[in-house]
Formats: C-alpha cells, sequence, structure tokens
C-alpha cells in the first residue's frame, strides 16, 4: 500500500469511503457534496492509503495547538480514521499513520489528539497513551438565586488558555474555526458570590453540550451551574465532559470518543492531568 497526502480531487472518493460509517445522508452524493461544504472537513489535511488503485484507508489531521507544562506546543488531532470494511484487518491503518507521524515531524507537529472509538489498545499499539476523562449529564432545574447574563458569542474575548493542566490551546485562528463549525452556540456568564465562569453550550450529535467552561468552580457550585444553564437556555438535559468525578454530578467512564494522546516529541511527555472539553473533539 502506498500513502499520499490528499489533493481536492481526492476528497470526493474518501468521503463516499465513510458513507456506511458516518453518514451526513442517506443518498450517497448528497452525503458527499455536504462533507466537501462541511466547514469541519475543510479545516482538516487529508491523507489516505491506496491499494490496487483504490482509496481503502484515509483520515483528517488538524493543526491545534497544546498547552504543556505551561508552554504552547504546536501539534494536531487525528479525526475520521477509517479503512474500507473488506480491506480491515490487513494493517492499512497501521501503515497511514506510520505516514502521516512522519508528515507531522516535517510540519513541526510535537504531538498528536485522537478520539477512538474502538477502545484504546488498537492506538496504544502506535504510541498513543489514554487521557482519563468522565461523561455525564444533568436536568434542568431553575435556581432563583442565580444571575445569568447572556452574551453575544465572541469567544475571541476570552483569555487565552491557561493553568497547570494539559489542554488545547485556543487562539483567533482555532476560535474562529470553531465559530465556523457550529452552526449555532450560546456564550453564558454566570456570577454569583464572587463566582465568574463563561460558559459556551451548544448542539453536538443531536444533545445540548456544554462545549467549553472558563472559570475556576468549586465542586460544590458545579451541578447548580450546569442544571441552571440547560434551564436559561429553555434544553431540558445537558451534557458534559470532565476530568474528574464530582459529587452529586452523573459521571461514567465513556465507551466511545476516549481520548488519546502520543507524543512524537518525547521530551514533552508529562503525567500532569489533562483538561479536555467536547469542543475539543473533531
Amino acid at each position: 500500500m502506498e500513502c499520499f497526502k490528499a489533493t481536492q480531487a481526492d476528497l470526493a472518493n474518501i468521503f463516499a469511503n465513510v458513507h456506511d460509517t458516518w453518514p451526513h445522508d442517506a443518498i450517497l452524493d448528497i452525503h458527499t457534496r455536504k462533507r466537501l461544504s462541511s466547514a469541519q472537513h475543510k479545516h482538516a489535511q487529508w491523507y489516505y492509503g491506496r491499494y490496487k488503485g483504490k482509496i481503502v484507508t484515509s483520515l483528517g489531521l488538524y493543526a491545534y495547538k497544546f498547552m504543556i507544562n505551561s508552554n504552547v506546543v504546536n501539534g494536531a488531532a487525528i479525526g475520521a480514521v477509517h479503512t474500507v470494511k473488506q480491506f480491515r484487518r490487513r494493517g492499512f491503518a497501521q501503515l497511514l499513520f506510520q505516514y502521516v507521524h512522519s508528515q507531522a515531524l516535517k510540519s513541526g507537529y510535537e504531538m498528536i489528539l485522537l478520539f477512538s472509538d474502538i477502545g484504546t489498545y488498537y492506538y496504544e499499539k502506535l504510541g498513543y497513551t489514554p487521557i482519563d476523562i468522565r461523561h455525564g449529564s444533568i436536568n434542568k432545574q431553575k435556581h432563583p438565586d442565580d444571575q445569568w447574563t447572556q452574551l453575544k458569542v465572541n469567544p475571541m474575548d476570552l483569555p487565552a488558555s491557561e493553568g497547570l493542566k494539559n489542554q488545547v490551546y485556543r487562539d483567533d485562528t482555532h476560535w474562529q474555526w470553531l465559530l465556523d463549525r457550529y452552526d449555532e452556540l450560546t456564550c453564558l456568564r454566570c456570577q454569583r458570590d464572587g463566582l465568574d465562569v463563561t460558559m459556551i453550550c451548544g448542539m453536538y450529535e443531536d444533545r445540548f453540550n456544554l462545549l467549553s467552561l472558563h472559570g475556576q468552580v468549586e465542586d460544590s457550585e458545579m451541578q447548580a451551574l450546569l442544571s441552571s444553564c440547560a434551564d436559561y437556555c429553555n434544553q431540558e438535559k445537558i451534557f458534559y465532559w470532565l476530568d474528574k468525578d464530582i459529587k452529586g454530578l452523573r459521571m461514567h467512564a465513556p465507551k466511545k470518543e476516549l481520548p488519546m494522546v502520543c507524543f512524537l516529541n518525547k521530551e514533552l511527555e508529562t503525567s500532569k492531568p489533562w483538561q479536555l472539553q467536547t469542543i475539543d473533539h473533531v
């Protein structure tokens, strides 16, 4: 199998191949056109493997920046890893990963993030390490003492990523892509008893999600904060990703969308905890 960086002419075949796994429409042509015009998919550099003249495996590489050990690091996130069904279990995706890792290094990327839907074992063999994260949801509830102010969505005004935990670094380019990617975002600011938190919420996989949380929140405040947000936005429930268990919240280890990281630059490897959010998923 030979591996290549995709050109615009290759994308229709790549996107048609994934129709059975991530259909954007039941009709193949409509599905392909939607992926070709999607802001999310336009943002990636696509790679593929070709075997006997046929594209058999592919993935998208998204340029990301990360905050690692308080330093900004150039990296990438991988999404939409796919192998055509009849060509699976032949090592083609593994060969493609090796090629993409080499290309990423040439581009100055020092680490790669991905989200696995097939468990962790396969990607661990390719050098990826699982990141601990918890998923959950909570029903709406009124909290009369809360004072919410709805703000115009402008993440560019939020301060740059900072803190002791490893995370995606959000600069203006990253925020602009997220604004293009999501059709509608709601930015809420909650201030109460010295609490000052900005929450970015929106629809993700047909569910109302806390996409991003900015500010320090005590565990004792989190339940009221989330349920008030759902009520304010007239949603029955809000889903969330958090990096630890919090008393009073229903939390579980995810069975899919498992975050994993590979340090191409081994000197960056760190045991510090991560702070990943729903908005980081590619």
